[in-house]
């Protein structure tokens, strides 16, 4: 080899050196800034995890919540329900037996299905706590369409009255008449209203 040729390889031979660290250091920050680029990448995708999470929480609390409110409005209507059956129960009891103006309105209903009433007897009184139950007997004369009616109508009588026991016996066969004994029980309250209570006494 000339002189000349070592003599320009000794010269280029740095050159070629800082080539190769230039590369090499090029080289280091693309692994550097590829390896904080999937750092970065790995953290977005935590947080997106986590807000999904979140998301997800928030929307199950918000279903939940939803379904308390429902719950709660659901059962405010039951107790609101059941409050107004208990209080027209009351009114219907009435104080105390009243057993003559109750006759009186059982009277009018047996006529009016078209039954000849005979008699109508008040009995005794049982006491059951806060209400008392009063027998009475009641006897009529009719057929058996005026017996399905009366017995029918009787849930519109203003009184709780409940029939405790019936004896149907055949007057005129050929005629369709019959003779009616119903032993009947009337259910009144033992506990006066309050004053200005607003409970109003029905017979």
């Amino acid at each position: 080899m000339s002189s000349s040729n070592q003599f320009d390889d000794d010269r280029t031979l740095p050159l070629r050196r800082l080539g190769y660290l230039l590369q090499a250091a090029g080289g280091l920050i693309a692994l550097t800034i590829l390896g904080v680029g999937w750092l970065v990448a790995d953290a977005m995708a935590d947080q997106a995890e986590t807000l999904a999470q979140a998301t997800a929480q928030a929307v199950a609390l918000s279903h939940r919540g939803a379904q308390v409110r429902d719950q709660h409005s659901e059962l405010t209507d039951k107790v609101k329900s059941a409050q107004q059956q208990v209080q027209d129960a009351q009114n219907r009891l009435g104080v105390g037996p009243q057993e003559s103006r109750f006759i009186a309105k059982l009277t009018d209903l047996a006529e009016h299905c078209g039954l000849d009433v005979s008699d109508v007897r008040p009995g005794g009184t049982t006491p059951q706590g806060s209400y008392g139950v009063l027998e009475l007997q009641f006897s009529a004369e009719g057929n058996y369409d005026s017996l399905c009616s009366l017995l029918s109508a009787m849930n519109e009588l203003p009184r709780i009255c409940h029939l405790g026991g019936m004896n149907v016996t055949v007057v005129d066969a050929a005629a369709g008449k019959l003779r009616i004994e119903l032993k009947l029980q009337l259910l009144f309250s033992t506990i006066n209203p309050e004053p200005n209570s607003g409970t109003e006494t029905r017979a």
